[in-house]
Formats: structure tokens, sequence, C-alpha cells
């Protein structure tokens, strides 16, 4: 699920459109000619303009063999403390990876809320920061996120966008609800400058 790998700069490619946003709502471009140099269909890459959005999580390390397992016990535990709180969920779960991937991940298992709530124990209260992201949407399976990362990554290097932040998968899709993989959303955000 995390990023593929770090990105430099490099020289500007094509031109980005810019729109600003809340949620998942974002404006995209065509990236494969960033990635591939072919005319071939694949995921659209772009920036979008986000407004800070509180959430609650729990940040944690894990080996990558067992982050799916890990991560579903987090969200869990999360979901729990926001209803059991008070507080109202205002979107779909989301992972921040605040490492690249290795043996080990440091990420943290996150729920946006309508308002700023108090953390306690292993549950803290964040913040999703405002400005600007690289945006790509993923559909399909957990494990083909990979190849939509190096995509993004590809194309923030062609578009000279340097990242300014820990990127975040949003879960657009519950597996529990829809039993069909290749049905499976994932929205992908990189923090931008």
């Amino acid at each position: 699920m995390p990023y593929h790998q770090p990105f430099r700069r490099a020289g500007r490619g094509r031109g980005h459109l810019e729109t600003k946003t809340t949620g998942s709502e974002m404006m995209k471009l065509d990236c494969d000619t960033a990635t591939t140099g072919s005319d071939a269909k694949g995921p659209e890459c772009g920036t979008t303009s986000l407004e800070a959005q509180p959430i609650v999580g729990i940040r944690s390390t894990a080996p990558m063999s067992e982050l799916g397992n890990v991560m579903g016990e987090l969200f869990g535990e999360v979901h729990g403390y926001v209803q059991g709180n008070g507080g109202e969920i205002a979107g779909m779960p989301l992972t921040i990876y605040h490492s690249p991937p290795g043996e080990t991940i440091e990420f943290e298992c996150a729920i946006p809320v309508a308002s700023p709530m108090a953390g306690a124990g292993r549950v803290q209260a964040g913040e999703l920061p405002a400005g600007t992201a690289a945006t790509v949407t993923h559909l399909g399976p957990y494990d083909g996120l990979g190849a939509t990362w190096s995509v993004l990554t590809a194309w923030m290097e062609s578009e000279d966008l340097e990242g300014a932040g820990a990127p975040w998968e949003v879960y657009q899709t519950d597996p529990g609800a829809e039993p069909d993989p290749s049905r499976w959303r994932t929205d992908i955000f990189f923090p931008v400058r």
C-alpha cells in the first residue's frame, strides 16, 4: 500500500492544472507520457489545493509483510474511539506514511473528523495540512498500489514538483461492502511545493 519510492527534482515537463478542493474531489491530468512516453491509458495525475482537515489516528511501525493486518486493527480502534467519544466521522479512513517502505514502515491510520477532537492514549489528534498536493486515483486491489505510486512520483518529477510532507492514501471503498477488488478506489495525495 505505501508509496513506492522517493523522487528527486527534475526539469519541468508538461504544465499542471490546479484547483481548490476539499475531501477527495480533484482535477486530474493524464500522466502516462510522464512515465511511459506513450499514449496508453493509465492513472491520471494532477494537483489539487486542499483545505486543512482534522483527523484522529494511531501512529505505528510494522513489518511490511504484516502491514495490512496491523492497519485493519488500528482502523477498528480509531473508529471505536471516534464513535465512543462523540466525534463525527467526516470522510473515509486514510493512512499517512511517515517513512519510505523498507523491511518496516512508519505510518498512521487515521479517520477525518468534522471538528477537532482530543486524543487519548495512543489515539492522537492531528490534521491533514492545507496546501497543494499531487494526486492520483488507484482503481483495483491494494497490491497494485506500488505501481500507481510509481506513476505519481514519476509525474511529480516530470513536473518539477518536490515533496513537502508525508503522503497519504484515502480508502474510498470499504472492502467489507464491496467484495470485488477491481472496484476498490484509493486516492493518493502527496503534498508538494
